[in-house]
């Protein structure tokens, strides 16, 4: 079960997020999908899947058919979403920096 892998996880020192978001949406986490998600973040460390990138590059192309790399990527650099994040009081981290460090 998942939380019997929470349980082994942490017995290894290793650190998980506590919710995780877009996998159902994966390849199409764009500025709607986060503008109606971020409202109902709970507390704790949330991971959101992306695959931002361009959509003219080949490689993607052929291993993630369908996916809107650039949408994705303009999610990210949404000014919008930043500013709604900001109002939301949300604290965005990065992989490596884990809570209280800020992302790059």
């Amino acid at each position: 079960t998942a939380l019997g892998l929470r349980r082994k996880i942490q017995r290894a020192g290793l650190r998980s997020p506590d919710t995780i978001h877009g996998l159902l949406q994966t390849g199409h986490v764009d500025e709607a999908y986060l503008a109606k998600m971020l409202p109902q973040l709970r507390d704790g460390v949330t991971e959101i899947y992306f695959h931002p990138g361009c959509d003219d590059d080949p490689v993607l192309r052929q291993w993630q058919t369908g996916y809107d790399h650039a949408g994705e990527s303009a999610a990210l650099l949404s000014q919008r979403l930043k500013q709604r994040i900001q109002q939301l009081g949300i604290q965005l981290i990065g992989f490596e920096s884990g809570p209280g460090v800020p992302a790059p």
